[in-house]
C-alpha cells in the first residue's frame, strides 16, 4: 500500500461506533470553477478514528496536510483512506496557516498523479443519487 500527503481543505469529521466497530469520516471541500462545475463541491474520505482526535473544531474548515494511504477501489479505481494530519512544522507539511478555502481549482487529491478527488468519492460508496 502506498502513502501520500495530500492539501486538502478539511470542512468536517464524524466518528460513530456501531455494534463496538468504529467508523470515521472526513468532510472534504473541493473549489471548482469550470464551464459546468462553480463553487465548493463537498466530498467525504474515510479516516482513522485517531483524525478526529487531531482536528481543532474552532478551527474549522481549515486547509491541512493529510497523510492517506492509496488502495485498489470498486471498478480498478484508486481510493484514499485518511491516516493521520501532518504537524503544521513537519518537513512534508509546509504552510497550512492560510486557513480556509484557497481560490483554486484543483481537486484536494490534485497534487498526487494517482489519487483524485474523484475516485475519493468513489472509495467511499458515495453514489450520485444523493448529489
Amino acid at each position: 500500500m502506498m502513502n501520500q500527503i495530500i492539501d486538502v481543505d478539511i470542512l468536517g469529521v464524524r466518528r460513530i461506533t456501531v455494534d463496538g466497530n468504529t467508523y470515521t469520516k472526513l468532510f472534504l471541500a473541493e473549489r471548482q470553477d469550470t464551464k459546468d462545475v462553480k463553487g465548493v463541491i463537498p466530498m467525504t474520505m474515510p479516516c482513522e478514528p485517531d483524525v478526529a482526535d487531531q482536528l481543532d473544531a474552532s478551527t474549522l474548515p481549515r486547509q491541512h496536510k493529510l497523510r492517506v494511504r492509496l488502495h485498489m477501489a470498486g471498478g480498478g479505481k484508486t481510493g484514499m483512506h485518511g491516516l493521520a494530519i501532518e504537524p503544521e512544522d513537519s518537513p512534508t507539511g509546509g504552510d497550512t496557516s492560510t486557513g480556509g478555502l484557497p481560490a483554486t481549482d484543483k481537486a484536494p487529491g490534485s497534487s498526487t498523479s494517482s489519487a483524485s478527488g474523484e475516485s475519493a468519492a468513489a472509495s467511499t460508496g458515495a453514489s450520485k443519487k444523493g448529489a
